[in-house]
């Protein structure tokens, strides 16, 4: 999925893999600073967010304090409201005294309900941008992320378990993306084609059997697909083991298969003459 220079290779043809197994190496320097450059950047950005937070937090702290501290200055107004109130009715004050009394407790209510609203304004304000920084901070992470299994890719690694058949890869030499490296071999997979003349094509079946003897035993077969594209005479027929399989067969191997067209029965046979 990446390109770079052979850097290591760790396996070689004919070795077992399991999968997931590391088998080469790539180096690309220009991909490597490019995740370095990202990483400083997501480093940068994090700090910002960071730093935003902070000073959300201590913004709404000094709200709170400053709303508690008209909370207080209420109290003080609201009590000496009372006291004037008191003092007005009985006679001890001036009516002048008592209105700039109450004047100066509606004054700190309104500063109070003003502080309150605030307060609530930056408590909306800050969820929504709390919300933001932390979808940034996941979209910043998820590119990371991104960038960093661009690096990761340059490690080849086994798709599936089974044999390493052929591997294409000198230290030094340069791939490039989507290039082939080789092929893995899943050994409890393999299925066998075989190329029947064509005037055996009406009495081919699918689920017909077949055998072939391999290290004097007799392995069975059984046909999984017919191709009824005929080809200079013959047409191909796909086979997959029944029961046990043989362990030592190999991609490329050719076969001798006897495939029964039918059941068994006594028959005449003449020579072919001329």
């Amino acid at each position: 999925q990446e390109s770079g220079r052979v850097e290591e290779v760790y396996l070689e043809a004919g070795a077992m893999v399991k999968k997931g197994d590391p088998i080469l190496k790539l180096s690309n320097p220009d991909l490597e600073i490019k995740v370095m450059d990202q990483e400083a950047n997501f480093f940068e950005q994090l700090n910002r967010l960071e730093n935003t937070r902070i000073n959300l937090k201590q913004n709404a702290i000094n709200l709170q304090a400053n709303l508690l501290e008209m909370e207080q200055s209420v109290r003080k107004e609201r009590d000496a409201f009372d006291l004037k109130k008191i003092q007005f009715e009985r006679g001890f004050i001036s009516e002048r005294a008592f209105d700039a009394a109450q004047e100066d407790y509606e004054f700190w209510l309104k500063r109070r309900d003003f502080a309150a609203q605030s307060a609530q304004q930056d408590s909306l304000s800050r969820r929504a941008l709390l919300a933001a920084s932390s979808t940034t901070e996941d979209r910043l992470r998820a590119n990371l992320d991104a960038a960093k299994l661009g690096l990761e890719n340059l490690t080849l690694r086994a798709p599936v378990t089974g044999q390493l058949t052929s591997l294409i890869a000198e230290i030094g030499e340069q791939k490039t993306k989507g290039q082939r490296f080789g092929q893995v071999d899943v050994l409890d997979g393999f299925k066998v084609r075989a190329g029947i003349d064509e005037f055996y094509i009406t009495r081919i079946n699918r689920g017909q059997k077949g055998t072939f003897p391999l290290g004097g035993v007799d392995f069975a077969l059984s046909i999984r697909h017919v191709y009824p594209e005929v080809s200079e005479g013959q047409f191909d027929v796909d086979l997959e083991f029944v029961g046990q399989h043989p362990e030592n067969v190999r991609r490329g191997q050719t076969l001798q298969i006897r495939l029964e067209l039918g059941d068994l029965s006594e028959a005449l046979l003449l020579e072919r003459g001329g």
